[in-house]
């Protein structure tokens, strides 16, 4: 069987996902992609036998598709006539551009499946949003992960997909193994040493890549406004490896982070599991303030290693709180600054108790006879 996955393999989602649920069976994998493969993603991809075909990376590609889809078109028949007719098209993460590409691809006996995965559609506008109807009206599945996407799709496009749902198809996590062995290895001093920063400190995350959706800005202007007092108390870090809007954006934060009266670190390199496991073990606080989020795995991750995460009220992680996974709050940024001092004065108690409930919410074991499914309904 030949399956064309159309989606960022830099994401750990779509790694994973390749990981857990294709390579147990004989497919033939290609991903198509238009942008720079990180050497860990292009390894395993490699070690694995899975074609990568790359388009030209250009930031403007998503306004300019059109003029560059007879190239497109090219590459998915060079490799359908390398490999088969695809059998499978899946689109990870649903734009009209990248549905685009699925058609482009699909062959009479091609079957399209489309995997929301919540920002977007969050991060749609209404025109967006109504350019994709018609292409997702042609898919043959679209897969639901939990009822907050139902509701976001059926708030789109009210009862015009339904017959197009498959449920209960989530995306599992393997890093909380990485940091299982972290655990084991070595002690949160050791972790915070590796980084740079004093053992003795309250270590604060804010946000979990280089986005500018992240509002750095926003929350070390509330941490600068902090007391003298707690000041003394943390090290702020910023993990931007990836997601950087410019280097324009990059040097502004370290120039906001040179002004903070706490010493902030900002990791720029990209990590292999081990080390990002290393860096939530050594993280006290993590502080989320990213303007639309679904169900992230770094906040997951973070909890898992004992965070405590502070999170806004605009994300709603609904399914946390109907498994007892509980975190602070905050509805704006000055609420943010009222309960940062309230948590920092009181002590940082570190939280393993969810771990277990995480791994349960989380494991892969749970969704691959629903995900496997799927592609046993071509006739």
């Amino acid at each position: 069987m030949n399956i064309l996955i159309i989606g960022n393999p830099n994401s750990i989602w779509i790694k994973n996902y390749i990981k857990y649920v294709l390579l147990n069976h004989k497919y033939n994998i290609s991903v198509l992609y238009y942008d720079k493969l990180e050497p860990e993603f292009l390894q395993f991809y490699n070690s694995n036998n899975i074609r990568i075909l790359g388009l030209p990376h250009n930031d403007k590609l998503s306004r300019f598709h059109m003029k560059i889809m007879p190239f497109i078109r090219k590459v998915l028949l060079l490799d359908a006539r390398i490999r088969g007719t695809y059998d499978y098209i899946h689109v990870h993460y649903v734009t009209y551009n990248s549905l685009k590409f699925a058609f482009a691809a699909k062959s009479s006996k091609s079957k399209i499946i489309a995997t929301p995965w919540g920002s977007d559609l969050i991060r749609a506008d209404d025109t967006e949003l109504e350019k994709r109807l018609p292409l997702l009206q042609k898919t043959d599945a679209i897969t639901i992960q939990s009822q907050k996407l139902f509701d976001k799709m059926q708030m789109a496009y009210g009862n015009k997909l339904d017959e197009k749902y498959r449920y209960n198809l989530k995306m599992g996590l393997d890093i909380f193994e990485d940091i299982d062995a972290v655990r084991k290895k070595y002690s949160i001093s050791d972790c915070k040493s590796h980084f740079g920063f004093y053992k003795d400190k309250i270590i604060i995350a804010v946000g979990y890549n280089g986005s500018a959706g992240q509002q750095h800005f926003e929350v070390l202007k509330v941490i600068n406004a902090l007391t003298q007092n707690i000041s003394e108390k943390i090290e702020v870090v910023m993990h931007i490896s990836y997601a950087l809007p410019s280097n324009e954006y990059k040097e502004r934060l370290h120039e906001e982070a040179s002004h903070l009266r706490c010493k902030v670190h900002i990791l720029e390199k990209f990590m292999y599991n081990e080390e990002i496991a290393m860096l939530r073990y050594a993280t006290d606080v993590f502080v989320h303030a990213q303007i639309t989020d679904e169900y992230s795995a770094s906040v997951q991750e973070y909890i898992y290693a004992g965070s405590v995460l502070i999170n806004p009220t605009w994300i709603d992680y609904q399914e946390f709180i109907d498994n007892g996974i509980h975190y602070v709050s905050y509805k704006d940024f000055d609420n943010l600054q009222k309960k940062l001092y309230e948590l920092l004065s009181s002590g940082v108690s570190r939280n393993y108790f969810y771990s277990e409930k995480l791994k349960r919410l989380s494991s892969w074991d749970n969704y691959l006879q629903a995900w496997n499914t799927i592609y046993k309904d071509k006739d």
